[in-house]
């Protein structure tokens, strides 16, 4: 099925083993009721710890979850290992949802290995491999940056309250492109940011037209307008 594509085994402890989505949508890493009590039983569910009262899961429309504590779990994914601050969410449905907090590092370590890139230019027949790999790109130029470059808007959005959108940017003329290359769209570490809205963390691939997919959540009461 196309939708197995999203998943790949995560192992927990060396002892477990969990369905894990990977969600280019999601910041975080989060776990099911259900998966906790499959790793409560295996013997690897680590003591829980507290979540900052401040701490709240924005998901898909918006809608706003409390997670119930937070476990570090060390597990395995694609034979690399991470310590993983994992969010308990009650009601999800998913075993457990690997969130960009943990694809990022996650294809920075695969990208180390030499291997990765002879996957990536022949055509491989590993279920696996063409899971994490598919329509992925090498970047084309003699080095590759940390940082492509800022996107901007093109026109005003108004955004209505608790409400998420998918909207458009472009990146500057300057900014460096290597079509096809896959990128993480994500919040803008500069202090003019607008404090209104949320940016979600978005794994895109990158056109020659410079276009950007951006994920924004209007957490708020009111409608919010950005230009």
């Amino acid at each position: 099925m196309a939708s197995d594509l999203f998943y790949t085994p995560v192992s927990v402890g060396d002892q477990a083993t969990l369905k894990g989505m990977i969600d280019s949508g999601s910041m975080s890493c989060t776990l099911s009721v259900e998966g906790e009590s499959k790793l409560r039983d295996a013997g690897v569910l680590p003591s829980p710890q507290a979540v900052p009262e401040k701490v709240v899961l924005v998901g898909c429309g918006g809608l706003m979850t409390q997670p119930r504590c937070i476990y570090e779990l060390a597990v395995e994914i694609y034979s690399l290992k991470f310590v993983m601050p994992t969010f308990l969410v009650p009601g999800q449905r998913d075993e457990l949802i690997i969130g960009t907090n943990v694809i990022r590092p996650l294809i920075q370590g695969l990208r180390s290995d030499e291997k990765y890139w002879e996957l990536i230019c022949s055509n491989t027949s590993d279920p696996q491999c063409e899971q994490l790999l598919s329509c992925v790109t090498r970047w084309s130029g003699s080095e590759q940056p940390e940082k492509v470059g800022t996107v901007k808007l093109h026109q005003a959005v108004t955004l209505a309250p608790q409400q998420e959108y998918l909207v458009w940017a472009k990146l500057p003329g300057n900014a460096p492109v290597s079509p096809g290359s896959a990128v993480i769209v994500e919040p803008t570490s500069s202090h003019s940011a607008l404090k209104d809205i949320i940016v979600g963390q978005v794994v895109a691939h990158l056109s020659g037209n410079r276009w950007v997919p951006m994920k924004i959540i209007n957490p708020g009461n009111e409608p919010c307008h950005i230009v």
